[in-house]
């Protein structure tokens, strides 16, 4: 079994590799009968100490049974007993981890680090001191189509190779 805690309280259980259970059921606050249920296993959650949804997961087997007609021991899971003395009192004695307070926002109100030089040269482009991301729309919204326009450029060759375009003068 798998407890999933939030603020020190159980809000989901999940039980793997061969889940049973009893389920007493009342009519007018009176017992009359016993879901008997068997599964691979199941996921569970819990509100204020009390089951609210059971997912039930492969080879689900369901029988509803009299309580009157009961055979003596069916009213009891096949192999359980109770053992109070073994049963943990707190989460400290199934586990002492100590579970740390996060510290984002400390981290978040730390100083950030200036940049003097990059204020200097790039005055224009941080108007702001953040840099938001430019955000365009889906190729397919701005064309209508999937794919970007793609131009072809014909090569002419030269007996047999590849005419190569001059490279531009750079004075240095």
């Amino acid at each position: 079994m798998i407890g999933f805690f939030r603020d020190n309280k159980l809000y989901r259980f999940d039980a793997l590799g061969g889940a049973s259970l009893l389920f007493f059921l009342a009519e007018d606050s009176v017992i009359t009968s016993m879901n008997q249920k068997d599964c691979k296993f199941l996921s569970a959650s819990v509100d204020s100490g009390k089951l609210q949804k059971v997912k039930y997961f492969d080879n689900i087997k369901s029988d509803v049974l009299p309580v009157k007609k009961l055979d003596k021991g069916k009213d009891r899971l096949k192999g359980f007993t109770w053992r109070e003395s073994e049963r943990p009192a707190n989460r400290m004695e199934v586990c002492n981890r100590v579970i740390r307070v996060s510290e984002r926002t400390k981290a978040g109100l730390e100083i950030q680090p200036l940049f003097p030089n990059t204020k200097r040269f790039f005055a224009e482009t941080m108007k702001d001191e953040t840099v938001k991301p430019e955000t365009r729309a889906p190729i397919k919204k701005q064309t209508g189509k999937t794919d970007l326009p793609v131009k072809t450029v014909p090569v002419k060759t030269i007996q047999g190779e590849l005419k190569r375009a001059p490279l531009p003068d750079v004075k240095r």
